[in-house]
């Protein structure tokens, strides 16, 4: 007898242990599909806007702190080497007088040279590139200017993303 309940318990265990059904796991499968996309989705974009920033921030510092390095020399110096810089070409070089202080676009590099031929290093981040540096004259009766215009890009970045820089110096006792 108590054999027979004891078989009679294991056959009502096996009845109430339930398993899913096809059409139930149909349906989780669905709803985690849908919610790993959307994961996958936004980590995407996440990335994405990461690199857009990183890409941003790296432009606006080579050129502000390259500009500012230009601008600090220039105030600097009392006069302009005329005949070994180029000026109104996208390649540009300046050639201080008082300081020696050379700077050119060379590849895509802003180089600056103490005293007029020691490579110092390149001003702006390597994994930007220079695209253009303009160097212009203003001369008056009163004093000496240099405009600078320089032209930054992102190679890496799709697509290209550039920066423009102005600056307008007057060269010390000009004004």
């Amino acid at each position: 007898m108590l054999q027979i309940f004891l078989n009679k318990m294991r056959i009502n265990k096996l009845k109430n242990k339930k398993a899913f059904s096809l059409i139930e796991i149909i349906v989780y499968l669905a709803i985690f599909g849908t919610l790993s996309i959307v994961l996958i989705k936004s980590l995407v974009v996440s990335m994405s806007s990461f690199a857009i920033v990183h890409s941003n921030k790296l432009l606006q510092e080579s050129g502000l702190s390259g500009m500012e390095r230009i601008s600090r020399e220039i105030r600097g110096a009392t006069s302009v080497d005329i005949g070994n810089s180029v000026f109104g070409s996208s390649n540009g070089v300046l050639k201080l007088n008082s300081s020696g202080i050379k700077f050119a676009k060379v590849g895509n590099d802003l180089n600056l040279y103490a005293d007029g031929t020691t490579l110092t290093g390149n001003l702006i981040d390597n994994n930007i590139s220079l695209d253009s540096l303009i160097f212009r004259r203003i001369d008056t009766t009163y004093g000496e200017a240099i405009k600078v215009e320089m032209i930054l890009r992102d190679p890496k970045r799709s697509p290209d993303k550039t920066v423009s820089f102005y600056n307008t110096i007057i060269l010390r006792g000009g004004y």
